[in-house]
């Protein structure tokens, strides 16, 4: 099985890394999920879901040295949000 996963670590030295990895490797389609873990909290959660998803696509064009491409959906979700995990 290939793998396409890498950590990201943002040119800012005060944003912590994430996790991004294309769940295509797992036989589910072109889909880019990113763990993004409590100390981004500040980054995504205070954003609209547009804003975090521009948010993401900029820190992973920095990364990968070129522009992203646009998503043709998005989904973001929260743990700190969600009434059925309270944030675990």
């Amino acid at each position: 099985m290939r793998r396409y996963d890498l950590i990201v670590f943002p040119s800012d030295d005060n944003e912590p890394a994430m996790w991004v990895f294309d769940l295509d490797a797992f036989g589910a389609g072109p889909v880019l999920c990113a763990h993004l873990f409590h100390s981004l909290t500040p980054y995504t959660l205070d954003r609209s879901p547009a804003e975090a998803v521009t948010w993401l696509r900029d820190v992973l064009a920095e990364a990968v040295g070129h522009p992203v491409l646009e998503p043709i959906a998005t989904a973001v979700t929260s743990w700190a949000h969600d009434p059925f995990t309270g944030g675990a």
